[in-house]
């Protein structure tokens, strides 16, 4: 393999401790062997294929499920690969039988592994579908579409998870009142968490809805000034200057607001809400901090209602700061050091590892800190990956969802139970963990193996013989 990437021969003879000849000998081998493999005519036969109804429901789920193929586009696949016709009836019972055996299935698992949950809605035709997920293994525990998101209907849903054994230590939601009183209500016990994300989101749209107002203002005085130059030039500067005072004011104040709410804003993005950063405290007085200066502001309604935001999941958005607390107590007394000094290091975690930013700061610590510094600094970012503070997982659930929800291609409310079994026993193609690539989230959420997905509904895959 060496020799064929193009490596040089006398390198790889050193390293494999072989002549050159050898070498040369067994890359001519490998050359001929695949110019033999692509040398071969392209009609032969490669294997044979029975096709019999077992293997034709086998490829309507594929193609629906995998394809992501609609009925119409199922049946022409059909007619022009292999020359035979079905129905859109077929199609529509093998899919129904089917989805029977995924709903059993998906009752048959049990929760009781999950501990680190995210819920959020996804809306289909004005419905919503509530969506519950386990955030390490991505696995979908809940998937039902209800008339309404109100406290009740989410309470229901929690309940009838509850029966397999569902009972986080904390839930990530979005902070829709609906989904908030539907978890108070079922998982009293359980620790609540708003997103991160998308208060963040929301002030960036904020900031970038004034920047807006303030361009436009900019653009008015830049044309009341060009309108102003003529008007010197004839001799009558007074027709405009009443409007450009005016025009300059309106732009000072857009400036103003925009300057400002933008600093606020990111103070509050990188110094609050980050997991690297200060201690609990020290957060929550920046946090009022922020809202008092942003009320100066609540005139324009815009401002005043992300204002009413941030006062309202000001507690559930700042539990999580709380809850790294707590396991940085645990290094505290297990490393026998100070919360400061444990809060330091965690800060030191913003800047870029290479640095000489992070490396002044680090060093500084390690002097005091001493032998076991890396130890416990590994141990602070353990904490930290540990812990999430966005229910991305479940947004991420529903992008890939979201193709199916199609009644062009066949979507009924009672096959949720079948694309919620495909998105749990699909293995993952690729990922950022390693250890996830190749395996499915149901293998992830329950540390148990499990056999193909078509063998699980009942079908005997095909297979090659040996």
């Amino acid at each position: 393999m060496d020799a064929l990437t193009s490596k040089s021969i006398s390198t790889i003879a050193t390293v494999h401790k072989v002549s050159r000849n050898t070498a040369y000998s067994q890359k001519a081998t490998a050359v001929n062997a695949v110019n033999e493999a692509f040398s071969k005519k392209a009609d032969g036969v490669i294997f044979h294929l029975p096709v019999t109804k077992a293997i034709i429901a086998q490829m309507i789920l594929g193609l629906y499920l995998i394809c992501k193929a609609s009925y119409r586009d199922i049946i022409y696949w059909f007619e022009s690969c292999l020359d035979h016709h079905i129905s859109a009836g077929h199609i529509n019972n093998t899919l129904d039988d089917a989805n029977i055996n995924a709903m059993f299935i998906n009752e048959s698992y049990d929760f009781k592994s999950i501990k680190q949950a995210a819920s959020d809605e996804i809306f289909h035709r004005g419905q919503p579908i509530l969506t519950t997920v386990d955030i390490p293994s991505r696995y979908c525990a809940g998937l039902n579409k209800q008339a309404t998101r109100c406290g009740t209907a989410w309470g229901l849903e929690l309940l009838e998870l509850q029966q397999q054994g569902f009972n986080p230590s904390y839930s990530i939601i979005d902070g829709a009142k609906g989904l908030k009183a539907g978890y108070e209500e079922a998982l009293p016990d359980s620790l609540l968490l708003f997103d991160h994300f998308h208060i963040s989101k929301d002030g960036h749209d904020l900031m970038r809805y004034l920047k807006n107002i303030r361009d436009s203002a900019l653009t008015v005085v830049l044309e009341v000034s060009r309108k102003m130059d003529k008007a010197k030039q004839k001799g009558q500067p007074q027709r405009f200057s009443a409007k450009l005072g005016k025009a300059n004011s309106h732009y000072k104040q857009a400036e103003h607001t925009y300057q400002t709410i933008k600093t606020l804003l990111e103070w509050y993005q990188y110094d609050v809400l980050p997991f690297a950063s200060v201690a609990p405290a020290e957060r929550e007085a920046l946090y009022d901090f922020i809202l008092a200066e942003l009320n100066h502001f609540a005139e324009q309604k815009r401002i005043r209602k992300f204002i009413n935001s941030m006062k309202n999941q000001r507690k559930h958005l700042l539990k999580v700061i709380y809850k790294l607390d707590e396991h940085f107590k645990k290094l505290a007394m297990t490393f026998n050091t100070s919360m400061d000094m444990i809060w330091k290091i965690a800060h030191c975690a913003r800047y870029d590892i290479n640095a000489p930013t992070y490396h002044m700061k680090t060093s500084l610590l390690e002097q005091q800190f001493g032998e076991k510094f890396d130890e416990l600094e590994d141990a602070v970012w353990k904490a930290m990956c540990d812990l999430d503070r966005s229910s991305s997982m479940v947004e991420n659930f529903n992008s890939r969802l979201k193709p199916f929800l199609d009644e062009r291609k066949g979507f009924n409310d009672h096959r949720l139970s079948l694309f919620q079994f495909i998105l749990n026993h699909r293995p993952f193609s690729r990922s950022e963990h390693k250890n996830n690539i190749g395996k499915s989230a149901a293998q992830l959420m329950s540390g148990l193996d499990h056999p193909h997905w078509l063998e699980m509904l009942g079908f005997k895959r095909f297979s090659l013989a040996a």
